[in-house]
C-alpha cells in the first residue's frame, strides 16, 4: 500500500521552554470509577495533539469499552454489544491509540460470532467501524499483537503472526498492507507493540537471528524508501530491550533498555534516532525500576513512569525526582491520595500535556490529564498532522535479550 496522505488540520504548538522544563501542573479529571460512575475499571490512556484522552475501560454492567474524553464530556468509540465481545487478551489491559488529531482510535478487538468471529486490529471514530486486518479467511493471520498505533492518516501498524511467521504490518482502511518486517533471514520475534509518526515511519523491537548477528534491537522502518534503521542494539552498552517503543514525527525513539554492566548495569530510559542517542534517565541513585512505555513528543522530550529508590512511584520527564516530576504517589488528587500511576506510550504531546491513570487511597481509579503551569502564554497555530506497580495496570514487561512472541501478547502499560 501507499501510506494515506496526512489529513490537514490545526494544532496550537507550545513555542515556550520544553516540558522537562516546567515542574508545575494542574489535573484534570477525565474519567472515574466510583459511586455514579459507569467505569467498572479503567486502563492506562493516550492524548492526541488537541487533547482528547483515548482510555480503555471495564463497565460496571460488566462490558468493556474504547472512549475519547475531554473535560467533562466522555464519547464511546466502540463497547462490547452486537459486534465485539472483548478488546483486551487477558490478562492484558485494553489498548486503545487515538488519531492525532481526531476522535478515531485503532485497537484490537475480538469479535462475536454474528460478526464473523475471530480477532483483528479495527479503527472506529465512534460511527463507523473499519477493519484493517483480522483471522477471518482469506486473511494469513492467526494472532495478533494488541499494542497498535495510528497516525493522522489513519495509518495503523501493528504486530500479527500465523502459524509460520510473524512481522509487523501497516495498514488503513480499505487498503493493502504494507510488510514493515517479518521473521525469516533477519528477525527471530517482534515485541507485540509498535508506534508510527505522521510520515509513516514505523519502530519496533526485535529479537535477531544467529545469521543477523544474534541479539535484540530498537528499529526504525521509513515506507517511503522500505528501509530500516538500527536505533539502538544489544552489545557493548545494551543487555537487552523492554516494552514499546514510541516515535516522534522527526524519527526520534524513545524506549527502556538494559544495561551491560560495563556501561553501568541496571536500566535506562533512552531516545535515539540512528546517528544519535541520548539518556534520559537510568535506575541508581533516584529511580530503582521503570515502567516500559515511555512517550515521547514532537519536541524531543520523554515522560516516563518509575519507581523511586526511597520508596513510592510516579511520572517524571527527567532524571530529577523534584523538578521534573509530573505526579507520583503521597500526591493530592481529585480530593484523595495518589497510590499508584500507569503511564501509555502516546500519553504525551506537543501542548506537554500529560495523560495517566491513577488509583486513589479512596478506591477509585481515574483518567487524569497534567497540564503545565503557567499554560503556554505564546502559541502557534500551524497547518499539519496533528499500566500499576505490582498487580494492577502499570504493568512492566521483563526486559530479555529476545522479545517475546506474538503467543504471548503484551500492551502498552
Amino acid at each position: 500500500m501507499s501510506i494515506r496522505p496526512l489529513v490537514p488540520l490545526t494544532i496550537a504548538v507550545a513555542l515556550t521552554m520544553p516540558a522537562a522544563a516546567r515542574a508545575q501542573y494542574n489535573y484534570t479529571p477525565i474519567a472515574r470509577t466510583g459511586s455514579g460512575s459507569g467505569f467498572a475499571g479503567v486502563f492506562p490512556p493516550q492524548i492526541n495533539q488537541v487533547g482528547s484522552v483515548a482510555f480503555g475501560a471495564t463497565l460496571t454492567n460488566g462490558g468493556q469499552g474504547i472512549f475519547v474524553g475531554t473535560q467533562g464530556v466522555v464519547v464511546p468509540i466502540v463497547q462490547t454489544g452486537t459486534t465485539f465481545n472483548g478488546f483486551q487478551v487477558a490478562p492484558a489491559p485494553i489498548v486503545t491509540a487515538i488519531n492525532p488529531g481526531t476522535n478515531t482510535n485503532a485497537f484490537f478487538a475480538t469479535r462475536t460470532a454474528a460478526a464473523g468471529g475471530g480477532g483483528g486490529v479495527f479503527t472506529s471514530d465512534s460511527l463507523t467501524v473499519s477493519t484493517i486486518a483480522s483471522t477471518t479467511p482469506p486473511s494469513q493471520f492467526t494472532t495478533f499483537g494488541v499494542g497498535v498505533d495510528i497516525n493522522a492518516g489513519n495509518n495503523v501498524a501493528f504486530t500479527a503472526g500465523n502459524v509460520t511467521t510473524q512481522g509487523v504490518f501497516i495498514g488503513a482502511p480499505g487498503a493493502p498492507l504494507t510488510t514493515v518486517a517479518t521473521t525469516g533471514t533477519v528477525f527471530t520475534s517482534f515485541n507485540a507493540a509498535v508506534a508510527i509518526n505522521a510520515s509513516g515511519q514505523t519502530s519496533y523491537s526485535a529479537a535477531l537471528t544467529a545469521a543477523a548477528g544474534g541479539g535484540a534491537g530498537v528499529f526504525r522502518f521509513t515506507p517511503q524508501t522500505g528501509g530500516t534503521t538500527s536505533i539502538a542494539a544489544t552489545g557493548a552498552q545494551f543487555a537487552g530491550f523492554g516494552g514499546p517503543t514510541d516515535i516522534n514525527d522527526s524519527g526520534q525513539v524513545a524506549f527502556l533498555a538494559a544495561r551491560t554492566i560495563v556501561a553501568g548495569g541496571g536500566f535506562g530510559i533512552f531516545r535515539g534516532n540512528g546517528v544519535l542517542l541520548d539518556t534520559i534517565a537510568t535506575t541508581g541513585s533516584v529511580f530503582s525500576q521503570f515502567g516500559s512505555t515511555p512517550s515521547i513528543n514532537n519536541f524531543g522530550d520523554v515522560v516516563f513512569s518509575a519507581d523511586l529508590t526511597a520508596g513510592g512511584q510516579g511520572i517524571f520527564n527527567g532524571p530529577n525526582a523534584v523538578t521534573n516530576k509530573i505526579i507520583r504517589t503521597g500526591d493530592l488528587l481529585d480530593g484523595s491520595t495518589v497510590t499508584s500511576v500507569a503511564l501509555a506510550s502516546g500519553a504525551f504531546n506537543d501542548l506537554g500535556q500529560v495523560a495517566f491513570v491513577a488509583a486513589l487511597a479512596d478506591g477509585r481509579q481515574g483518567i487524569y490529564v497534567a497540564r503545565p503551569v503557567p499554560e503556554p502564554a505564546s502559541v502557534l497555530l500551524i497547518a499539519g498532522t496533528a499500566l500499576a506497580a505490582g498487580g494492577w495496570w502499570r504493568r512492566r514487561w521483563q526486559v530479555s535479550t529476545s522479545p517475546a512472541s506474538l503467543g504471548q501478547t503484551r500492551a502498552r502499560g
